[in-house]
């Protein structure tokens, strides 16, 4: 890795807000697919100038759902467009929109080198930040990007943990997206534990039951001051850590393979004729927001696309936590 590319505050209206079973960001594959994207556009304006995008970083610094709840303890409601009436007078059927405005930082690792010095990873910058313009990211539309620019990371490993901490400094005040699957895996061993032992989670898969709880919210009374007799009952909400540190959630991370991979042009009415078609469903792990400035090291933020063929997965990883193969798929 020669640099990085940083897209600062990036602003994108009524982007998807729902991935899978969770809701309230983007799932990883938008960030990685934007990515991607980018970088194929890149290559055909610059046919001569080679500059591989190796994975994205995810920092947030705004969000805002377009959703509502009646009172503290309603389900939150998505605010959905008012559609056109049908010729019957009535209201036309339309599949339910999660949306959410966001504002977001992206920090994507270079393997290639940039002619020109500083003044040419200017121009690349700049040319960069006009491709992206264009382009959607979740679904929404990009209304404004801050600043694109390029850092260049030097041999001497000194001035290297120099510029890498300035760099996760300078995305400050934000949040960065990372991997807690470690720590899932943990739960889940203790909860195969508890369902072996208890009756009534027979009929729950432990797995699931332990990667639900990372998302629901408990209550918890308590009295306030006063006598005991007279004294009124508080029920305050908050959401369960299980014995964990950090600002975890449930999040997507790729999908999982439930077809045979056909060949291309086989299946009707694919998006793309000239590509290999297979039928999947989502994978789910758990995530962690915190800090950029807590950071080991900028490696940590960085997300990647990776395939296991045995498995028939295709996942988006991050390095923050040792591997564990502890995955969750939809189940009806």
């Amino acid at each position: 890795m020669k640099g990085v590319l940083i897209l600062r505050r990036i602003k994108v209206q009524n982007a998807n807000a729902i991935a899978g079973l969770t809701w309230g960001f983007p799932a990883i594959s938008n960030f990685l697919g934007f990515t991607h994207a980018l970088q194929r556009q890149f290559d055909q304006v610059n046919t001569g100038r080679k500059l591989p995008f190796m994975g994205c970083g995810i920092i947030c610094h705004q969000h805002e759902v377009q959703a509502y709840a009646a009172n503290d303890f309603a389900n939150h409601v998505f605010a959905l467009t008012r559609n056109p009436l049908d010729k019957t007078g009535k209201s036309s059927s339309f599949n339910e929109e999660g949306r959410m405005h966001m504002e977001v930082s992206l920090v994507i690792p270079l393997d290639g080198s940039v002619r020109g010095g500083r003044e040419g990873a200017q121009k690349v910058a700049h040319d960069i930040k006009e491709l992206a313009l264009r382009q959607r990211l979740a679904g929404g539309s990009i209304i404004d990007i801050k600043k694109a620019e390029i850092w260049a990371f030097e041999d001497d490993d000194k001035k290297q943990n120099q510029t890498m901490r300035r760099i996760l400094r300078s995305l400050l005040p934000g949040f960065a997206l990372v991997s807690r699957k470690a720590s899932l895996a943990e739960h889940q061993i203790a909860k195969r534990a508890q369902s072996s032992e208890l009756a009534h989670y027979d009929c729950v898969d432990p797995d699931l039951q332990a990667w639900l709880e990372f998302s629901s919210l408990a209550t918890k009374p308590e009295a306030v001051e006063g006598e005991p007799s007279t004294a009124d009952i508080e029920w305050p909400r908050f959401h369960q850590q299980h014995g964990y540190t950090g600002w975890l959630r449930p999040i997507a991370i790729g999908y999982k393979g439930i077809s045979p991979l056909y060949e291309a042009g086989e299946v009707a009415n694919s998006r793309d004729a000239q590509t290999p078609v297979r039928f999947v469903e989502t994978l789910y792990s758990l995530g962690e927001w915190l800090s950029p400035h807590r950071l080991k090291s900028i490696e940590q933020l960085y997300w990647f696309y990776q395939q296991d063929k045995t498995q028939n997965h295709y996942l988006c990883v991050n390095n923050y936590t040792p591997v564990v193969e502890t995955y969750l798929t939809d189940k009806a």
